[in-house]
């Protein structure tokens, strides 16, 4: 692989992805949206009185799971752990609708038959666009886990603080995030391979993004406890379906047909 023309297209996307006031905005305002939303609610559980009804409510349903908290304590981790099982979404989120895009925008602005007749292979070209688009997700994702922390740092207890950077938590964000975002660009960029417009390259690569989406969810409903075991099976499992979809990318990005595919 030729690095300089992997690295050139990578910036070609990035212009293009910097241009996007939307794209800009969704990946800057919703992770940090989502941090803010957590800091509001950590200032008003921070001036609730202790023997609420409805703190008393959640204690009494979440039985000995944080023994020694009081009960303000014991509603921000709450909080805190349904805030964390949104910005592992984001991986998966926020780099699919640029993906999917790219390769339909390359053929709406006719620069797709250049790039085609160019020297670089199909592996540089999706290894470049994959680069261009998990980069910022990763920087928008685990950049806002942090200023999370940092937020509850000066919102809340140290003891709270200790549940929200609690080694599953991060190793969830930091380990998880990479092939969680991989996995959505991959995706995106097959179906933008074979679309023929962005709403249905958009509908197709969420499709692939699905399982990921499930675990997530599953996080924040608490049909599952994060641990470090599971965190292993789930990264095993996403670096496998990263494999699948290179390949799978790489054997549907036939320089004829996307560009017939289009006209």
């Amino acid at each position: 692989m030729n690095d300089r023309r992997m690295y050139a297209l990578a910036k070609k996307e990035w212009r293009e992805l910097f241009a996007n006031v939307v794209a800009m905005l969704t990946f800057v305002l919703l992770p940090l949206g989502i941090v803010g939303v957590m800091a509001g609610l950590l200032w008003w559980i921070a001036s609730v009185p202790p023997d609420t009804e409805w703190l008393q409510e959640i204690i009494k349903q979440l039985g000995d799971h944080y023994p020694g908290l009081s009960p303000n304590q014991q509603a921000m981790v709450v909080v805190n752990d349904q805030i964390i099982a949104y910005l592992l979404m984001m991986p998966a989120i926020l780099p699919i609708t640029a993906a999917s895009f790219s390769v339909i925008g390359e053929k709406q602005e006719r620069t797709i038959e250049p790039l085609m007749a160019s020297p670089i292979s199909t592996r540089e070209i999706l290894a470049a666009k994959t680069y261009a688009f998990v980069l910022p997700t990763l920087a928008a994702t685990i950049g806002s886990y942090f200023i999370g922390a940092l937020t509850v740092y000066f919102l809340a207890d140290p003891v709270v603080l200790a549940f929200y950077v609690q080694p599953p938590w991060t190793l969830g964000i930091c380990l998880l995030s990479p092939p969680l975002a991989i996995a959505s660009t991959l995706g995106g960029l097959v179906a933008s391979c074979r679309a023929t417009d962005p709403k249905s390259a958009q509908a197709v690569s969420v499709a692939f993004i699905l399982p990921a989406l499930a675990l997530s969810m599953a996080l924040l409903l608490g049909v599952i406890r994060i641990s470090v075991s599971l965190l292993g099976y789930a990264a095993a499992l996403m670096l496998i379906a990263d494999v699948l979809l290179l390949r799978l990318a790489t054997k549907w990005f036939e320089r004829e047909k996307v560009i017939t595919s289009w006209k």
